[in-house]
């Protein structure tokens, strides 16, 4: 009897295990409840990308001020030729790391990324992004082009 339960419990944690170790990829909603990139509900899936595996995809949405309320890190961050409106994600005394394949800007239009106070922005590994203006506290992005090296 005492193997049967044992048997139970490591058959119930074989399918436990893999809802936790898969990261959460999600595209920015149309209409998000808020501009807060840490808040579910405005993902589809519902669920925030913030894992060394996951990628953040940004399209068309009505809203395009997005702000980090806490430490993130994905792999990459792609805007989708539909973000035809600029966003700007603003990173307020956290870190957003990137961490993986970059930053992919395929809308056609700058899309820019604030740091404030001491906000931190953060290319690891192999992270790359296209073309890039940095200036104070301001990264801004084009389609035209397609590398920069951060480590």
């Amino acid at each position: 009897m005492k193997t049967l339960i044992v048997a139970a419990i490591r058959c119930s944690l074989m399918f436990l295990v893999p809802t936790v170790t898969y990261g959460i990829s999600a595209q920015w909603d149309l209409d998000p409840t808020s501009g807060d990139w840490n808040t579910a509900v405005n993902w589809t899936p519902d669920g925030v990308p913030n894992g060394p595996a996951d990628i953040a995809t940004f399209g068309l949405s009505n809203t395009t001020d997005v702000s980090i309320s806490e430490d993130t890190e994905v792999n990459g961050i792609i805007f989708t030729a539909a973000a035809t409106n600029p966003y700007t994600i603003t990173v307020t005394d956290f870190t957003l790391t990137i961490s993986g394949v970059g930053i992919t800007n395929n809308s056609g239009t700058f899309q820019d990324f604030e740091t404030v106070g001491s906000g931190q922005i953060r290319f690891t590994n192999s992270s790359t992004a296209g073309n890039v203006l940095i200036g104070k506290q301001r990264i801004r992005l084009n389609k035209l082009f397609r590398q920069l090296h951060c480590w």
